[in-house]
This record gives structure tokens, sequence and C-alpha cells, in this order.
């Protein structure tokens, strides 16, 4: 039983080649305007890439709880066209694009026409513009891509019933897992219960029935794929550094991650959008519609099981079950960290929409009527809006602020403020005239038992190696004890000349923080690290937020040279 009869899967890559390539082209477009306009945040994909090229392993030699895909996707970019951040930032562009283009893709696979199907890929590509995960190649936009194309493969199975397709997807989903193992595993779970429920509407709704070898052929043959491109990764790395990838991938997501990282997701009631000023106004709108709009498509998800189920449609049924568990899966998620699982979220919600509007056409008969097409138009642009509205206001906001262009090696012509330019520039020079170029540095924050986050990306402009495992500061681990004195035993052991320290929130906004987590992080709070620079360093020179310390006898034998 097909989705569209009338729709054959050739028809897509016949009469598809010029919209795709139109897409592409207008996606690329648009990502590509933040190439120089402002650094992005993190650097957590960069600087880990640099350390696979110098023969670093993840987990291992520097500690990160994502998985290792991107990091040698990442590296083999660099290797091939340089190490810069343009080159990451093109490349990620290309990936961006793409994952846009199968947005529209699977859309007309789903039998959505193409106007409907332009609108899912314009919720992907805003989704991800809001976030800004287009301006570095870290592991959601490689993730995404893959993830479309298993939805992708995974349609195809049940529109033409044949078993490569669902062996398609399970490769896919299983090149999800290195890249972002949560949302591989989000994917495959969500993959099997569709597939338990085509089993159960096709094998008591309907005249064809399913065997109970045949539901198991297809979970095997979908896990089996997924597990050839998993396992050797998986055996490689367990191998190699085993136990701290465990540590690192299961152990901290599971236990103390939820605690460190509480974001406040917005409840749908009460709605608490009013303020005195009217740009605020719009502003919680706008981030109103952003996470309520995709959760009404996900009940109208729930709703079209119901209804398809009812229909003997079990194509839809196993579709709509898929869409709305791996959407459950990111809600569930986003609680703990928003991030990368709206813009899934959002993804979910437009194919849940236009699943809903081609199966409401075929087997109830309700035609597309002006008034209706007007509807559905005016809730996409309201909907495209409310993704827009927040970089669009960046940019309306910083089009009268004076920019300069960076002149480091590695970061050349991006545009940042004047002042942040002027900093940036004036601290790589004192620090390459000061240190050799191979020195290590430690890049940290002003105090170390409270952490928020750490300047990573600052280690990829300066152009030096991280002196510890750490250089990602992450709340949770870097302010408890045992870390910092791996930290301190780093330091002390290369006797490390010189440190940088950020200062990015004031103390009183960090002991609000602190007293928050101490309530469930009680190992938190560690201030051996800092006991140890004041001892051992002394701040000699600032750079805006950048305070840069020096060893102490280094400072006296040079004074004792002077004299």
């Amino acid at each position: 039983m097909r989705i569209n009869d009338s729709f054959t899967t050739d028809s897509v890559g016949q009469k598809e080649a010029v919209p795709l390539l139109l897409i592409f082209c207008a996606a690329f477009g648009l990502f590509s305007l933040d190439w120089f306009n402002g650094l992005p945040a993190g650097g957590v994909p960069s600087v880990g890439a640099e350390r696979v090229l110098a023969g670093d392993l993840p987990y291992r030699d520097f500690w990160t709880m994502y998985a290792p895909g991107h990091f040698y996707l990442l590296a083999l970019v660099y290797r091939l066209f340089g190490t810069t951040y343009l080159v990451e930032s093109v490349a990620a562009t290309v990936f961006c694009a793409t994952t846009t283009c199968l947005c529209y893709w699977l859309a007309r696979n789903l039998g959505s026409k193409r106007l409907l199907a332009l609108g899912c890929a314009a919720v992907f590509l805003a989704a991800m513009h809001n976030k800004g995960y287009h301006k570095n190649l870290g592991s959601y936009p490689s993730a995404s891509l893959f993830l479309l194309l298993e939805l992708n493969c995974l349609v195809l199975h049940y529109k033409t019933g044949r078993r490569n397709w669902l062996l398609g997807a399970g490769l896919a989903v299983g090149t999800v897992v290195i890249f972002k193992h949560d949302v591989g595993a989000y994917t495959a779970i969500a993959t099997v219960l569709g597939l338990l429920v085509f089993h159960f509407v096709k094998r008591f709704r309907t005249n064809a029935r399913e065997s109970l070898t045949s539901l198991l052929l297809k979970i095997v043959l979908y896990s089996v794929a997924a597990a050839v491109i998993v396992l050797p990764v998986l055996l490689y790395f367990s191998w190699l550094t085993w136990p701290d990838m465990v540590r690192n991938l299961v152990t901290f997501p599971l236990g103390d991650f939820p605690f460190s990282r509480p974001e406040s997701y917005p409840g749908l009631l009460p709605l608490n959008l009013w303020d005195k000023s009217r740009v605020q106004t719009m502003e919680n709108v706008c981030r109103y519609l952003v996470f309520a709009l995709p959760f009404l498509w996900f009940l109208l998800g729930i709703v079209t099981i119901g209804l398809a189920i009812q229909q003997r449609r079990p194509e839809i049924a196993a579709l709509a079950t898929t869409f709305c568990a791996a959407y459950a899966f990111h809600y569930w998620a986003a609680h703990v960290q928003i991030n990368t699982h709206i813009i899934s979220m959002s993804v979910y919600g437009a194919l849940l929409g236009a699943l809903f509007w081609q199966f409401a056409q075929t087997a109830y008969n309700i035609q597309p009527t002006m008034v209706r097409r007007f509807l559905a138009i005016g809730v996409a642009m309201v909907w495209l809006l409310s993704l827009a509205a927040a970089p669009g206001y960046k940019r309306w906001v910083a089009r009268n602020k004076p920019v300069a262009k960076l002149t480091l090696p590695k970061v050349a012509g991006v545009k940042v403020p004047v002042e942040d330019a002027r900093n940036l520039t004036n601290l790589a020079e004192f620090v390459n005239a000061t240190i050799p170029p191979d020195q290590p540095i430690f890049i940290g924050v002003h105090r170390h038992d409270i952490v928020v986050f750490g300047d990573v990306m600052a280690y990829f402009i300066l152009n030096r190696r991280s002196a510890t495992r750490y250089q990602e500061l992450h709340p949770a681990i870097t302010d408890t004890a045992p870390i910092q004195r791996e930290i301190i035993n780093d330091l002390e052991r290369q006797k490390l000349p010189l440190l940088i320290l950020k200062q990015v929130f004031p103390d009183d906004v960090l002991d609000a923080v602190k007293q928050d987590f101490l309530k469930n992080l009680p190992n938190i709070g560690a201030t051996e690290l800092d006991r140890y620079i004041r001892e051992h360093y002394v701040e000699v020179r600032r750079f805006g937020l950048s305070q840069v310390w020096m060893r102490k006898e280094l400072i006296a034998k040079s004074e004792h040279k002077l004299h």
C-alpha cells in the first residue's frame, strides 16, 4: 500500500532537480551571509578537530561529551583545505544547504505539493539559522543531514515496500549515531516503534496480513545495518579510551549533566507575553510561537495516528508514530538543553503537518480550497517570521555599530566590534611575544568554583594548544575537586609560563548560580585551581575581558636579569 499511488519514487529524481538546485543555492546564499559576520560561540568542534589532527583521541586525550564523528570530519576538511574558520564555515554551509534539500525531498516523498514541501524546507532553514548552528561544522549539521536521509529512506520503504530502503535507513541512522549519539538513539527507537505500528495495523486492520517473522526480519535488517556503522567505531574507541568514553558519553549525560545545564523551557500556559517594551513583547510572542507551533503539530500527529488506524492506512500510521515519537524524545531532551532539539522539533512538526494535510486529502477527500490554502500559507509565514525574528533583530541592531575585520590568520576577515578586534589582536600579539609558538596555554575563567562556560574558541583564534585535557570548561566537571587536581598536575608538570582567565559574569551572578547548582550538584564548588593559580601566577595584563597571568618565578627571573 502506497502513500500516493500517483507519485512514484522515480518522479522525485526526474522532476525535482531544478527545485532542489534552487533550494540549495538559496540556502547556501542565506547561510553564507554569516561567514564573516562575527565569531561563532563554542569552538569545541574546531579545537577538537585540531587535536585529532595532532594525534589526540577524544575521551582519552581531551574531554568531550560529544560523539567523535564530527571531530574527524572537520579534521579531514582542515587537512584538505586548511585550518581556518572560513573553511569550517563554508563546509557547514554545504552540509546545512544539502540538508535543506533533503527536507524538501522528504516532504515530496510524503506526497506533498511543491509549495508545502518548500515550506517544510524553509522551516528547517529558518530554525537552523535561528540557532546559529550553521556557522561551524559541529555535531548537529552533520547529524541532521544523515537524519533527514534516514527519514527519506524510511518513507520510501513504506512507499514501495522494498527492504533495501530499510537497509539504507539503518546505515543512515548508524551514521547519525557516530555524529550525535542521542539524536541517533531517538531516531532508531522512533523508527522501530513505527515498524511495530505498521505491523499492528496491517495485521489486525487490513486484509493484507503481515507475519511476525516479516516484522522481526525488518527490525533485524534495520538494526544490523546500523550496527555495521556503529560497532567498528564503538569497538575502536572502547579499546583505546575505555573507561573515559563511558564516563563522558554515558555516565555524565545520564547523571549530573541535566542539573548542570538547566534551561527554562517555555510552557504553553500561562502566556505571560505582555511587556512594557513593545520590542520585548514581540520577542516574547515570537519565542512562544517557535515552541508552541511544533507542539500543536505534534498533537495533530497523534490525531493522525488514530485516523490512519481507523482508515486502515498502516504506512501513514507508522510514519506519524515515528515522527511523533522522535518529537517526544527531543521535547523531553529540550527541557535539559534547548539548543539543537528545537530544530529537530520544528522539522518533525512541519513533517507531521504535511503528512496530515496529504492524508486528509486522500482519505477524506478534503480538497485544498482557496481559503484553506491561504490559511496554511498564513500559518507558515507566521511560523517562519517567528523563527527569523531573533537573528533579523540582531542584524538590525548591529547595522550601525562600528566593526573591524580581524587580521589574525585563522579568523582573517571576520567582522567583530572594534573594541573586540583591538583586544583580540593585542592579546595575540602579547602572547606571541611572550612565549614560543609551540608553547601550550591554559584558558580558564576568573573563578573555577562555579563554571558556566569557557572560551574554547580562544585556543583556535590564538593558534595555541591546550595544556590540559579540559579545553572545554563544563559545569559539574571542571568545578569539581578531582578534575581541578588533574588540571593542576598538568600545569605544574609543564611549569606553564602563561595562562589566560576570562571574566564574563560578575561575582554576584556567579554566586547566585552556584547556590542554585549546589542544590543538585553537591560536588561542585572546588577552589583548589583558583588557589593554585593565585599562589603561582600573577596578573600582568588585561585585554578587555581577558586577564593574562604569568608564573611568578619567571617574573622574578626577568626582574633579576634587568637588575
